[in-house]
Formats: structure tokens, sequence, C-alpha cells
């Protein structure tokens, strides 16, 4: 516990994590061990856009990722606001409701087929044509 002080006539007084039980303590450890990606938690990333906590953690978490070469991932999206400020941030990856729902294998391995090779021009109606200008 630190000293107290006083800010504004009263008394107060602050806490620091120590450093072996904080999980602070483990930013040391990126140095030494390699990882291949950072995810963002959904605690985090909900209203990542607005909210003066979770914007400049978030990018922060996204600058960390790439600064050592790796990629960021943000975990639970699921406001179509919430992705954009990813995406402006540079998050590489998302996962969540907003983008998919979870599946059985065998539903998304139907889902990757039919999007490796999709219907011939003209077949599939206009939401098909929206969804490959997305892919585009």
């Amino acid at each position: 516990m630190n000293a107290p002080s006083s800010r504004n006539g009263r008394a107060s007084s602050s806490t620091s994590p120590r450093s072996r039980s904080s999980p602070i303590s483990s930013l040391p450890r990126l140095k030494e061990l390699p990882f291949a990606e950072l995810k963002l938690d959904r605690a985090f990333v909900t209203d990542c856009g607005t909210d003066k906590v979770n914007a400049p953690l978030c990018k922060t978490v996204i600058d960390l990722a790439q600064n050592f070469g790796s990629i960021a991932v943000a975990v639970g999206i699921e406001k179509g606001s919430d992705a954009l400020a990813l995406v402006s941030m540079g998050c590489d990856y998302g996962q969540g409701f907003l983008l998919g729902q979870p599946m059985p294998e065998e539903r998304f391995i139907s889902l990757l087929r039919q999007r490796a090779n999709p219907p011939a021009k003209g077949k599939g109606g206009a939401g098909m044509a929206v969804l490959q200008a997305r892919r585009a």
C-alpha cells in the first residue's frame, strides 16, 4: 500500500499490485516467449469505439501484438460499431456472434466449400452479389 496522499482536501490511498501475483508481471515474459497472437477479451471489445477505457486498451494490445510480429484477435464482437472500431485500430482478426454463430463442424466445412466454389454468375440472386463484392 502506498502512503496516504491528500487530494482536494481528502485523504486517499492507492494500492500497487505485487509483481509476482499480477497479470502485468507476465509482460516481461513477452520477450522470452514467442506468441502467434494476442486475444482481446470480450470485456474490452464491447463498446471499444466509444468507451474511454476500452478504446485505448484495445488499440494498445493491437499495436503490441503487431510490434512483436504477431496478430491481434478480437473476441466477442457483437455490434457493427465495435467491428468498425477494431478495423480502424488495425485489428487483424475477429470472432463473435456478429460475424458468425457457433455451428457444428459439418456445417462449417459446408460453408467453406460453398465459399471456395461460388455459384455461376446469375445464380444465387442479389444477396450473393453483395457477399462476393464484400470478399473482393
